[in-house]
């Protein structure tokens, strides 16, 4: 969250204690081992989450990967955080006055911030805040019932009408038609099964925290 106490007093951005957590191991790092961290931040914040990204990133700092990982995610939702309220670097200095890093890691780290805070913006700029929604499913299911092919094989298929609808009051519905025979939808309905699984993950939850 962030303070200004008048007119003239600058941004002040309070961090949580996940956060403050979550960046603690960076006091134990050299300084080429945070512009690794910093680095790995800034391509999670405009690019996404890449696993083996963070993964070669961990291994080159060494100790735990999970704290590693951690740190990459604290930092950006920090740039994330610190961009939105666009403080100088005066007022990102003091907003991180909490945080245990020496005063060269500190530094270190505001001046990556200040060369990267226009691409973060205009990366947030670019977010599409509404993301249409699943409404309403219609399906049948196709069987040819007769054939002068006496020896041609039965594949009955479904036809399925997705309605989904935009985001927001009073949105627009739009309705997708897809047809797929039997081992297409069961294939489709492992993968959603999956994807819903990976969503209940203890990284894709930590993940959804920070992009929220």
């Amino acid at each position: 969250h962030a303070r200004r106490a008048g007119a003239a007093m600058p941004i002040i951005l309070s961090l949580d204690d996940r956060t403050i957590a979550d960046l603690a191991p960076l006091s134990a790092l050299s300084a080429d081992h945070v512009a690794e961290v910093c680095k790995a931040s800034l391509d999670f914040t405009l690019k996404g989450a890449d696993k083996e990204r963070l993964a070669r990133v961990a291994a080159s700092v060494g100790g735990p990967a999970d704290a590693t990982v951690n740190a990459v995610l604290g930092l950006s939702h920090l740039f994330v955080e610190m961009a939105k309220s666009g403080v100088k670097k005066a007022e990102f200095l003091l907003s991180i006055s909490d945080l245990a890093l020496k005063d060269d890691i500190r530094e270190q780290v505001a001046e990556f911030f200040m060369g990267c805070r226009e691409a973060v913006q205009a990366s947030l700029g670019k977010l599409v805040m509404t993301l249409p929604e699943y409404h309403h499913v219609d399906w049948r299911l196709d069987v040819e019932l007769g054939s002068r092919m006496l020896r041609r094989r039965v594949e009955p298929s479904f036809v399925l009408r997705l309605d989904t609808k935009e985001g927001g009051a009073g949105g627009k519905i739009d309705s997708h038609y897809l047809e797929a025979d039997f081992a297409s939808l069961t294939r489709m309905i492992d993968q959603l099964k999956a994807a819903e699984a990976e969503g209940q993950t203890a990284h894709a939850q930590r993940i959804a925290r920070y992009i929220r």
